[in-house]
Formats: C-alpha cells, structure tokens, sequence
C-alpha cells in the first residue's frame, strides 16, 4: 500500500529540517517500514517541490549508484536520481568547505555535464546526448547522509535526495566534442594519502550512457532535462567518508584538478 499524501509532506518536511538544522533523524524506513521506491522518489520530488517554492532554482540533476563500489555499499543495483539547486552549489575555485554545514559527508569524484540542448525521454540514446552535451567538467560530489549513524535502506537513501548535498565544478571545464570519455581516470588522495582510483569506464561504462538512462528515466516522473541542466554523472570510484580537517585532491587525467579541505 502506498503512503498517503500526508506522511509523504510529513516525511519531506522533516528531511529539509534536518538539513537545515544539520541534525540527522530515525531512518525512514524504521518509522515508515512501509516506504517502496515508489513512494521514495514521491518523497523526493516533494523535497524539491518545498524547495523551490522557498525560492530555490532547479539547476540539473544528479546520478547515483552508476558504478558497481556503490552499487556494492549501497546494496542497490541499479542507478538512482536526484536533483540539484542553486543552493548546491559551491563557488568555482572553492578551497574550504565548512565541516559544521554538513552531518555524516563524504565526496564522489565524477564528470559533469552541462547540456545545451533539451533531453526528452522516452528513446533518449548516447549519441542524441552527445549532441546535447555543450560542455563537460572535472567535478566532486560533496554526499551527506541526514539519516542517523548511516542507518539506511535503498528508500531512505532515494528520500533523502540520494545523499546529495553540493557540487564543485573544476576550474578544467572544456567544450566537449563527442570525446569518448569511458578511459579517462581519476586519482582521489586524502591527507597526501591516494585512497581510490577509477575511470569513466566504471559510471555504466561511459558517463555520456548515464544522461541517456536519466533522461529516460525521468520521462516516467514526466519531466526532463532541459537546455543549460548540470549533470552528476555518479562516482566514478567508491564514496569516501570524511572527517573535519581532511584534505582533498582528485586528479582528472584528462579534465583537471580540484583541491580543497573541509574545515
């Protein structure tokens, strides 16, 4: 049985809270055991519809769960979607991010796009994204987890905006020309530290393979990804937890460098 329209409104609501207390909650699925992926992306959708009517932007949308290390520690095995405002975004060149904004992080390397041109599904192929595609950028995903201790299911991840919490553009963006970007790797270190390697291989075999399952995915919420769109193509590597003081490195062989700290 699906959740009624209140307890979604109820559950919505006390995600934006918990973001905006920077206070983690229950997991969802022990207070609502009852919750399907139906009724997460229900809940989802609502999170952003509160959003934007308190004057927040849809700028795009994210992937997650693209490479097979999440689909691992996620226990889920297939992709999921979430949505990004302008309230996600940290400025370009960023070099601290405040540790007190955030409750359990961590950090997906990851190739962006920004389209120019509108995706409609169904029947959305990688080579009609390839078109659509203006420019393409190195990027991480900062995740944040506002369920309590990492408690969580596959529908209090897709609830909870699937994890999302910001983005960082690389200073590296570039017009893209249709390059096959499946064999470009990325380097992640910690503390001076390399802790992971991946390659656009690993984001179901290329990135541009990501956009198309997007936007077919989102004509069943009928909506679709429109022209000037951010798209977070999933962590090419597994997520990395962080802690206060840590400092990032991810190094694009092709597409650039971004460095920054949390503080």
């Amino acid at each position: 049985m699906m959740i009624d329209e209140r307890k979604i409104e109820e559950i919505a609501s006390q995600l934006l809270q918990a973001q905006n207390k920077v206070e983690a909650i229950p997991p969802l699925t022990e207070s609502y055991p009852t919750i399907s992926i139906e009724d997460a992306y229900r809940i989802q959708f609502c999170l952003l519809e509160k959003r934007l009517k308190r004057g927040e932007k849809l700028i795009g949308w994210k992937v997650g769960a693209t490479s097979k290390a999440v689909m691992e520690q996620l226990s889920f095995y297939e992709p999921i979607l979430g949505h990004l405002t302008d309230s996600s975004v940290y400025p370009a060149g960023t070099s601290i991010i405040p540790f007190e904004s955030l409750i359990q992080p961590g950090i997906e390397p990851e190739v962006a796009f920004r389209l120019k041109t509108s995706l409609r599904g169904p029947g959305v192929s990688s080579p009609m994204v390839s078109e659509a595609v203006e420019w393409v950028y190195p990027a991480v995903e900062i995740i944040d987890c506002r369920i309590k201790d990492w408690k969580v299911k596959i529908q209090d991840i897709i609830s909870d905006n699937s994890l999302h919490r910001g983005i960082l553009l690389g200073l590296g963006e570039r017009s893209f020309r249709g390059e096959d970007l499946a064999d470009g790797k990325v380097t992640v270190e910690i503390n001076g530290q390399s802790v992971a390697v991946g390659s656009g291989r690993e984001v179901l075999g290329n990135p541009i393979h990501v956009v198309a399952w997007l936007a077919n995915k989102l004509a069943g919420f009928k909506t679709s990804l429109n022209q000037g769109d951010i798209i977070m193509t999933g962590s090419m590597t597994r997520f990395i937890l962080i802690g206060r003081g840590d400092a990032i490195k991810v190094s694009f062989n092709r597409l650039g460098l971004l460095e920054f700290s949390f503080k």
